[in-house]
């Protein structure tokens, strides 16, 4: 497994799979934060996919998107009788 960009407790891993090579992102804890979603079959299209993100990343927007109905979420919680 190979480790791209250690940056403060993040680090992009690079890895074969059984369908071909991806990568994945890991905090500090060892959690996944974020994976390929795709297989690449060459290594060197994982690492240049993982490189294109770690560039781009501090740069991008943070996007919420709309309800799947469309409308604003409300709390569903009722008040208590009096």
């Amino acid at each position: 497994m190979a480790r791209l960009y250690r940056r403060t407790d993040y680090c992009f891993e690079i890895y074969q799979a059984r369908d071909g090579w991806r990568w994945r992102c890991c905090a500090g804890n060892h959690r996944i934060v974020a994976d390929s979603g795709q297989s690449y079959t060459r290594k060197s299209h994982a690492i240049r996919a993982a490189m294109t993100l770690h560039e781009v990343a501090s740069h991008a927007e943070i996007f919420v998107a709309p309800t799947t109905t469309g409308r604003k979420a409300r709390a569903t919680r009722k008040e208590p009788t009096r």
